[in-house]
């Protein structure tokens, strides 16, 4: 993340949903020098007599290093004892928030667990 530019990004997926159709046009703005990401997302379903539904929704996400992390999770307790790349973040040549994700494993700290 150190040296991380600034990305933003949207993408338009398909979606089907039973008898529902739609898509959803997903958006991310992601800025790493200020610690933060903003996702949004709007979804439209139609149903197969032609009932719309539309969901809107957004999140601010914090956007941490592994070590601030660590030690954050720390005062709580817990401690990393992994990390991985997010198996279902797609491969991209470019920077994107969207494959930025980093799986974090922990678990209480020996001197917690009594």
């Amino acid at each position: 993340m150190p040296g991380e530019p600034a990305t933003e990004q949207v993408l338009t997926l398909p979606v089907s949903l039973g008898e529902r159709r739609g898509w959803v046009l997903l958006g991310a703005r992601r800025l790493p020098a200020e610690g933060r990401q903003f996702t949004n997302m709007y979804a439209e379903f139609v149903d197969s007599r032609g009932g719309t539904e539309r969901r809107l929704t957004g999140f601010r996400f914090r956007v941490d290093p592994s070590n601030d992390l660590a030690r954050e999770l720390a005062q709580y307790g817990l401690a990393v004892r992994g990390s991985h790349h997010d198996p279902y973040a797609a491969p991209s040549p470019q920077p994107t928030p969207f494959a930025a994700r980093e799986l974090v494993v922990a678990e209480a700290s020996a001197r917690d667990r009594g």
